[in-house]
């Protein structure tokens, strides 16, 4: 009977009222007990202010928290991170160093080119708002990535950014790297012997998170071949080796990434990797993307260093790489491309005669040449060391060349001069009736190659003293026949098998590789390397074999080159003549 009435006036046959018993903790109590225990002190009211004491303030900080610029110093952004991880982080493990360098323990010191990139890529507005919303490193391994990306993480995580409730992604494109990034930055809070006292002040490190309970800010990982990042929404994403990402599911997970920002007033995605193989991943295509934008700024800051800057867009990407002509016997090569002060020229010297590794797998993992590169025809390397504003003058002799098309693919003029030092310096122009390939004039419909006769006539005559025009009988009869009949151009079909046009591809690929200095010079044109990265090359009896990579990218402003190059460097004939092959 008592049973009865105790179920009866508890409403439940367990006995135990609702909501008695345990209840689980949360992260800011779990944090208090814990350093109860360990008589540390309890977390700070204002913890941006604290962290502000030990290390100053950044430009973004200053401008989100007006009060403590006026007493604290600022620091420039890059500064900012290296005076965090002086302060909070502690070596945990010593592979990434110099030999005569810090020891376990010792405070974690950002080197000079982590402060550049950081300095940079940081910097903010007026409103505290940042400048880039995407940055880029792209270095030879052994330069400290992961690590570096671990102390990032644990910054952008903190007080230190000033940002409330920051959520922090972790992205790598398969779990044993995202947990590999994971564990190195959980190590530095909670390593038994080397970990961080202030650190354990305050974040709260889990098998899953890691939770700065002050402001509410988490730490997790994520893998690009898992499920459900398309939930997120991160103050910061931080990639570790983008060029691993290749697979649908990894594509898919790194757009949904780069787009979940959409609640944050100031999104931010930082990425660190070392270039990959082939065209087909995420970094490639981000490159070729960022290469080939009209905005973009390409600053060859110095031997080994080439920076891509697109204010308009937000991005901002360093490339560490060797030349385009360096072999695995160019150590000085190697070292310009290495930054970090413990890849010394003995140390590289043994990465590049290792003889478990090929030569193509040392020249991507220590000299950041893109690997499975055997069927590009020019690589971006040698492409770009071709590159010089230097402009054809009004009224200098030009030869030009036409490569027309009618539908799918694209009509290009090219315009070529011979400088006094012997060097073919080249322009073009592309027409094209698809938005999505490499354009600089967008058609409705077919295309209608009366509209680069016109150019020619009425640009390139009026500018500069045409010799003459070689051009693709298939495409481009009528219009050189107008252009021979009306305006006194010789012109000359060429044809694309003809003995000329072999011997023009061989030799525009000499002019480029042969020699210590390029003999092609161009002024850095997207549209026109855009068509460059399409073209594959095959070495053959007969000399170079050169075709699409793809189907829908176009390489008809290269062959216009190619054909205004050979026509530059030979005489032609008294009147128009056709075909090629008699010229020949």
């Amino acid at each position: 009977m008592a049973r009865a009435k105790t179920a009866e006036a508890t409403k439940s046959w367990g006995g135990r009222r609702e909501g008695a018993g345990a209840k689980p903790l949360t992260d800011e109590e779990r944090l208090r007990r814990k350093l109860a225990r360990e008589n540390e002190q309890p977390p700070a009211d204002d913890p941006v202010e604290e962290t502000a004491k030990l290390i100053g303030v950044s430009p973004r900080v200053a401008r989100l928290h007006p009060e403590l610029a006026e007493r604290y110093e600022l620091v420039s952004p890059g500064d900012h991170v290296a005076r965090f991880a002086r302060t909070y982080c502690r070596y945990t493990q010593l592979g990434e160093v110099d030999a005569d360098g810090p020891r376990l323990g010792d405070p974690y010191e950002l080197e000079e080119h982590e402060r550049e990139i950081l300095d940079e890529g940081l910097a903010c507005d007026d409103e505290g708002r940042r400048l880039f919303t995407t940055v880029g490193l792209v270095i030879p391994r052994k330069n400290r990535k992961t690590t570096t990306g671990a102390v990032l993480s644990l910054y952008f995580g903190s007080p230190a950014d000033g940002e409330h409730a920051p959520d922090v992604i972790q992205a790598a494109g398969v779990k044993d790297q995202a947990g590999k990034l994971y564990n190195t930055t959980r190590s530095f809070v909670d390593d038994p012997r080397y970990g961080s006292r202030l650190l354990r002040q305050m974040f709260v490190p889990s098998t899953s998170t890691i939770v700065c309970p002050s402001i509410r800010g988490t730490i997790m990982r994520v893998a690009g071949d898992g499920d459900n990042n398309h939930s997120l929404d991160p103050h910061v994403v931080f990639c570790d080796e983008l060029h691993a990402w290749k697979t649908p599911k990894q594509v898919e997970n790194w757009k949904a990434l780069t787009t979940a920002g959409g609640g944050r007033s100031d999104p931010f995605v930082i990425f660190m990797s070392t270039e990959g193989d082939g065209d087909d991943n995420e970094l490639a295509r981000l490159m070729e993307r960022v290469e080939n934008h009209p905005a973009t700024e390409v600053e060859q800051r110095r031997p080994g260093l080439t920076v891509h800057r697109n204010l308009e867009a937000g991005l901002l990407i360093f490339r560490y790489a060797i030349a385009a002509k360096a072999t695995v016997d160019d150590v000085d090569a190697f070292v310009l491309a290495n930054p970090a002060p413990w890849r010394t020229p003995e140390r590289i010297r043994r990465d590049l005669t290792d003889p478990k590794q090929d030569t193509p797998t040392k020249l991507r993992l220590y000299g950041n040449r893109r690997g499975g590169g055997a069927a590009r025809w020019i690589s971006d390397d040698a492409w770009d060391e071709c590159r010089d504003r230097e402009p054809i003058p009004d009224g200098a002799t030009v030869t030009l060349a036409a490569d027309g098309a009618r539908t799918r693919d694209t009509t290009s003029i090219a315009w070529v001069w011979e400088n006094d030092l012997g060097q073919l310096v080249v322009r073009s122009r592309v027409w094209s009736t698809r938005p999505e390939v490499a354009h600089d004039v967008l058609v409705g419909g077919r295309l209608n190659n009366d509209d680069a006769r016109d150019f020619v006539r009425d640009v390139l005559i009026p500018t500069y003293q045409v010799r003459g025009l070689f051009y693709d009988e298939r495409y481009f009869y009528q219009q050189a026949t107008d252009l021979s009949e009306e305006d006194g151009l010789v012109v000359v079909e060429m044809h694309q098998g003809s003995p000329p046009m072999q011997e023009g591809w061989d030799d525009f690929y000499g002019r480029i590789h042969e020699g210590r200095t390029p003999r092609i010079l161009h002024s850095g044109d997207r549209v026109l390397r855009a068509h460059v990265q399409a073209a594959a090359g095959v070495k053959t009896e007969r000399g170079w074999k050169v075709s699409k990579i793809k189907s829908e990218r176009p390489i008809d402003a290269l062959a216009a080159c190619v054909m205004g190059c050979w026509g530059a460097t030979h005489e032609l004939p008294d009147e128009s003549i056709e075909p090629m092959a008699v010229f020949a």
